[in-house]
């Protein structure tokens, strides 16, 4: 059995206002080899960040995964994720919070998930995280 995957991507940083927004843009190809032939798997992924105020930011993403064979001997199949996160950190804020939604849907089976994170900096060097 063997496996190749291959990703290119591009970052664009626009700077509008003193704010900096950021858009990813990338592409995942992984073909494997097994005992039912070949296996295709395509991730296309777009990532947007937007600052809201000094210390707040928003992100918003879409990916969407092809693969030929969802199963075996099943034909091809689609899965969608839609992300929308915010984070607050700065040095007017003493923490780090991140806070994200996920959505997604497809061969994989519907699912809702949600993250967030916590850090607080101490003296010396020590952080306290939360996830």
């Amino acid at each position: 059995m063997w496996k190749q995957q291959y990703q290119a991507g591009f970052t664009l940083k626009p700077q509008w206002n003193f704010k900096i927004f950021a858009v990813d843009l990338s592409e995942t190809l992984a073909v494997s080899n097994g005992s039912s032939g070949d296996d295709i798997l395509s991730t296309a992924a777009l990532n947007v960040s937007i600052p809201l105020l000094a210390d707040v930011g928003t992100r918003y993403g879409a990916q969407w995964e092809w693969i030929n064979r969802a199963a075996p001997g099943e034909g091809p199949g689609s899965n969608f994720r839609y992300i929308a996160g915010v984070s607050v950190a700065g040095q007017a804020a003493p923490f780090t919070f991140d806070a994200e939604y996920t959505l997604s849907h497809g061969y994989r089976g519907l699912r809702h998930d949600v993250s967030s994170g916590l850090e607080v900096p101490f003296q010396r060097g020590f952080i306290l995280e939360a996830r």
